[in-house]
């Protein structure tokens, strides 16, 4: 886990080395309730003047990143 700040946004970013996963089957948004998976976390983001980003390997572990205005 990491936080820190650059030019007025907050940046955010979450790592792991566990067993990753295919982002391109994950970026169909299942809906459960009001849970919109990785695409609501991109909305959201972006919804607030940010943006957010999603990197993972099958395997690998991990990454999700979101830089947001302060």
């Amino acid at each position: 886990l990491r936080l820190g700040e650059r030019g007025g946004m907050a940046e955010v970013e979450v790592a792991d080395d566990g067993c990753g996963f295919d982002t391109h089957i994950s970026d169909v948004a299942h809906v459960r309730g009001d849970h919109f998976g990785l695409a609501g976390l991109r909305e959201r983001a972006d919804a607030l003047g940010g943006r957010a980003e999603v990197t993972s390997t099958p395997g690998t572990g991990t990454r999700v990143r979101a830089w947001l205005p302060l």
